[in-house]
């Protein structure tokens, strides 16, 4: 099973940075929501959804998150396996 996190557009007509990157600070939740158990992320998501400047925050918050497991890093993908039971 696989499935993306929407990007919704009215953030960026008002230039709300945060919340913009609102739905990837709870992409875990969202992860363990959908039941998946890797996080697949490669140089080409979200650049038709976000500046590169928003990118590269994605990037960073997701590496940072401590509901997912860096099984391998590339520098084209990256691999996460979604924890289970892991408070935030």
């Amino acid at each position: 099973m696989a499935c993306s996190i929407p990007v919704a557009p009215m953030p960026f007509y008002r230039e709300d940075r945060e919340a913009i990157l609102r739905p990837f600070r709870s992409m875990a939740p969202f992860a363990r929501d959908q039941r998946l158990g890797y996080l697949f992320l490669t140089a080409g998501d979200f650049h038709r959804d976000l500046p590169q400047g928003e990118r590269a925050e994605v990037r960073r918050i997701l590496a940072q998150e401590p509901s997912f497991e860096l099984l391998y890093r590339w520098e084209l993908a990256s691999i996460y396996r979604v924890l289970v039971g892991v408070k935030q």
